[in-house]
């Protein structure tokens, strides 16, 4: 008898070791607290601002016990809730943004990214808006929904963004004390300006810009240096101006811009030169052509005629009335359209003025080019979209290949793609993919990967691209383009070790919990020892 009462209890205590290493964490005392708050994600960082749309707000939240010395389980199914109101909004304009992740450790830290459109608020830096985040989230083998609220306190210090502005666009040989004025057209305040300014050859830079402590929306500042031109030089100059500036968020960022000037002759008294010295090719520009007169003496009674040149042509008027006066050390305009050939591939073009006018009592002709930069003519086409599988489901890995001809007269340079998915659908990788050089009539691809969420709704949602590339005055242009994504109800599955799972309602298996395959092997053990056992006894009576 004390033998079967034995294996009893050896019975009743694995049963109570299974029960006791099953119960190894608890469901409760779970809770969450937020690190951070940034406009961006963890590849880059965006200033926000009014008026922006899709722009990623990143939560960085830790997970811990609030019991201490005891092991809480992990968070399954956790989701986010953002619900916004007073000019922010979601995908589409909704009142909330939310977030899904199917596990989160009992003690750990994890980010969260809502994608926002900021509406008309007050930007500036004291500006930092209140919003309630839902959390909700159960444990395994529980059906129990736990909620928590947080408050986040979002700022939202205005974009960066300014702008250069030459005084003059007409510079002399010599020394020149060139003045460029620079507006800060975002909606932030911007701070710690430091330029540096580079040139072509046959100009050099003899003194840098002082650096600008801050500049405010809306304000503008001048930054002046000194710059020597060789005499001879009578081709359009693009200085290139590279800013390093602290934005609105402390985020040390640099932008670089590219400033336009125009070449005089130094032995004459009037010069003519474009307002603009940068035309698009393909297209009908209205340019303003200036008369300037440089010397002490009025200059009476000038006319002018243009000539077209080999890739620009004058589309109306190519003369122009008796302009009667140009003062001293004055200018005056007219007008004049043009339209330059788009298969031209030619970096600069000219027209030719002819110029006649009266100076001290004497009749005077004058015969000059007037330059323009061109740049070369680019034309991106999207000739075919394919995507792998073609009616993604929930939960789903899909790509999108696309293929551009390039139907313009030069190749678009150091060309990359950067995609804005919406909120539900995930890039796989960064967000930005480099293509290099797309040539003229030779197709080129490019292929993007995204992941959509389990909890996104089935639909039709839109991806935005935006391909940007140089062209051949090293201007940065952007093209956009859309993709429809018809996202299905499907199941979620994920790959694990080389097996196809199907998740669970209950979420993946808690660490440290009694494997239950072993527990019934040891309780067939058991019985089956006893049963043994209990035939031998009954023998042995007999």
């Amino acid at each position: 008898m004390r033998i079967r009462y034995m294996i009893l209890a050896m019975m009743i205590g694995v049963l109570w070791a299974g029960i006791a290493n099953a119960t190894s964490c608890t469901s409760s005392g779970l809770s969450f607290k937020v690190l951070n708050v940034a406009w961006g994600n963890s590849t880059y960082q965006v200033s926000a601002g009014p008026g922006e749309m899709d722009i990623p707000l990143t939560i960085t939240l830790e997970s811990y016990s609030t019991v201490p010395g005891v092991t809480v389980c992990n968070a399954i199914d956790l989701e986010g809730n953002l619900q916004l109101f007073g000019g922010l909004s979601g995908f589409n304009g909704a009142d909330y943004s939310t977030y899904y992740t199917q596990s989160v450790s009992s003690s750990s830290i994890f980010q969260m990214v809502f994608y926002l459109n900021i509406g008309n608020v007050s930007a500036g830096p004291n500006s930092v808006y209140n919003y309630p985040l839902y959390l909700s989230y159960n444990y395994p083998n529980s059906t129990t929904i736990n909620t928590q609220s947080i408050n986040l306190q979002i700022p939202i210090y205005g974009s960066s963004d300014f702008e250069y502005t030459p005084q003059k666009y007409g510079l002399l040989p010599g020394l020149n004390n060139l003045t460029i004025r620079v507006t800060n057209t975002g909606s932030g305040k911007l701070s710690d300006f430091r330029t540096t300014v580079s040139t072509p050859s046959g100009m050099s830079i003899l003194s840098q810009p002082s650096a600008i402590n801050s500049l405010m929306p809306g304000e503008s500042t001048n930054v002046t240096f000194q710059a020597y031109i060789q005499s001879g030089n009578n081709a359009p100059l693009t200085l290139s101006v590279n800013t390093a500036y602290v934005d609105a968020y402390g985020y040390n960022k640099t932008k670089n811009s590219n400033v336009g000037f125009y070449t005089l002759p130094s032995q004459e008294n009037l010069f003519i030169y474009p307002e603009n010295n940068t035309l698009v090719t393909g297209r009908l520009e209205n340019e303003s052509i200036v008369l300037s007169n440089t010397g002490k003496t009025p200059i009476y009674n000038v006319s002018v005629s243009l000539s077209s040149g080999s890739q620009i042509d004058i589309i109306g008027k190519n003369y122009y009335d008796i302009i009667p006066k140009v003062p001293a050390g004055s200018t005056v305009t007219f007008p004049v359209t043009v339209y330059v050939d788009p298969s031209s591939g030619a970096v600069v073009t000219s027209l030719t003025a002819s110029l006649t006018y009266s100076l001290n009592n004497q009749e005077m002709t004058l015969s000059k080019d007037i330059s323009f930069l061109t740049p070369g003519y680019i034309n991106l086409t999207e000739i075919s979209t394919t995507m792998l599988p073609s009616d993604p489901s929930r939960g789903d890995i899909f790509t999108l290949t696309s293929t551009l001809d390039n139907l313009g007269s030069q190749p678009a340079q150091t060309a990359s793609v950067t995609a804005f998915p919406p909120e539900g659908i995930t890039i796989l990788g960064q967000n930005t993919t480099f293509i290099g050089s797309i040539p003229v009539g030779t197709p080129t691809a490019f292929t993007l990967s995204f992941i959509a969420a389990p909890s996104v709704k089935a639909g039709i949602y839109k991806i935005p691209v935006v391909v940007s590339y140089l062209n051949s005055i090293n201007e940065r242009i952007n093209s956009n383009l859309t993709f429809n994504v018809d996202i299905g109800v499907g199941n979620f599955t994920g790959s694990n070790g080389g097996k196809v799972v199907t998740a669970s309602a209950h979420g993946p298996e808690q660490k440290g919990g009694f494997p239950i395959l072993l527990f019934v092997v040891i309780i067939a053990l058991a019985a089956g020892a006893y049963y043994v056992y209990s035939r031998k006894n009954r023998r042995e009576k007999r």
